[in-house]
């Protein structure tokens, strides 16, 4: 395939396989870099930091709450709102696009192990391990896999480098 022929907005498809002689041709796209990983983390915390500040503003302005709770709660309740629009935040997009604002600017996406689309319940699964503590450092790994990617069983492939052949022996 041309790689000036590809398009990095499409969405992701399952591996293609072609049989030759006793053995199957799969194509895959290679996992996405650490440093891709990374600035994908940057964007997408920036965006939805912004989306939630300005929903935290809204509710706090609408009246909801009482204008004389302690500053503690007004905390908790900011948190509350911040989790509960960073989950959206992920599934919303990686369901309807197979990424997020982060994947999309650098050519990335999210599919399972074995290379389909997502469900619904992989993908909120994966955004609430996001909250385990100290899950950026399962990067630091021999792959820039982290324990959201591992726990939901999903791979973060780059799109826009070609796809790369592994040949594996037929076992019928």
């Amino acid at each position: 395939m041309d790689p000036a022929n590809i398009n990095p907005y499409q969405a992701p498809n399952a591996p293609l396989e072609r049989r030759q002689q006793n053995q199957v041709i799969v194509l895959e796209h290679p996992d996405a870099s650490r440093w891709k990983r990374f600035f994908n983390y940057l964007i997408d915390l920036v965006v939805y930091q912004l989306i939630a500040e300005v929903v935290i503003q809204l509710v706090f302005q609408s009246g909801l709450f009482d204008l004389h709770i302690e500053i503690l709660e007004t905390q908790i309740y900011g948190f509350l709102i911040a989790i509960a629009v960073m989950v959206a935040y992920y599934a919303i997009l990686e369901y309807s696009f197979g990424a997020s604002i982060g994947k999309l600017i650098t050519g990335t996406r999210v599919i399972t192990s074995n290379g389909e689309p997502l469900g619904i319940g992989q993908i909120v699964g994966r955004s609430f391990a996001r909250l385990i503590p100290f899950e950026l450092f399962s990067f630091f790994g021999t792959k820039p896999r982290g324990w959201h990617d591992s726990l939901s069983q999903t791979l973060v492939v780059d799109v826009r480098k070609p796809q790369q052949q592994r040949y594996r022996s037929e076992l019928f």
